[in-house]
């Protein structure tokens, strides 16, 4: 895949066309756990304001994965914030955000829970959990809140949400 977006960005003369297959190469990188190619790509880059939200979002997982919490936050905010502010006006674009507001609460409440920010982590995975449809994602956004829990020493917050899980899970 990556060698058909080197193709079409060697061939493109339109500016705009070569930005959207760079960040589909940085993209085509991250889903091959190439973490450095694709931050390399990215930090080269200054995204238009139509791919921006891509942008944002692809920065903050590959900072989040390479355990660059703190860096990773204000990517993953900003993501987040393009995910709140989008109209519903019924297409497929809007729809696609709407459906990742769940992981972007996830990813972000994760990133503060590692910087250290735990009561905005558990309000970040509060917020997550009834957004995720796909029942693993859920789980692991329960499991993350009750590790926060954990962390600031709030075990009968986490036995409750250990308990919701058990519940979802002998569904």
């Amino acid at each position: 895949l990556i060698a058909c977006y080197q193709e079409k960005l060697d061939s493109a003369d339109d500016e705009d066309v070569r930005m959207e297959t760079v960040l589909e190469i940085a993209w085509c990188r991250f889903q091959n756990q190439e973490m450095e190619e694709s931050l390399g790509i990215l930090e080269k880059m200054e995204p238009t304001e139509a791919l921006c939200y891509s942008y944002h979002n692809l920065k903050g997982r590959v900072l989040a994965a390479m355990s660059r919490f703190q860096e990773a936050v204000p990517e993953l905010e900003v993501w987040l914030r393009m995910i709140l502010a989008t109209e519903d006006d019924g297409t497929q674009e809007a729809a696609k955000r709407f459906r990742r507001k769940g992981s972007a609460y996830l990813m972000l409440g994760w990133s503060r829970y590692q910087t250290g920010a735990y009561e905005e982590a558990a309000g970040l995975l509060e917020k997550g959990i009834p957004e995720l449809t796909v029942l693993s994602e859920k789980l692991s956004c329960m499991n993350s809140l009750a590790e926060v829990f954990l962390a600031m020493n709030a075990c009968e917050k986490a036995i409750d949400v250990c308990g919701q899980i058990l519940s979802l899970e002998k569904n």
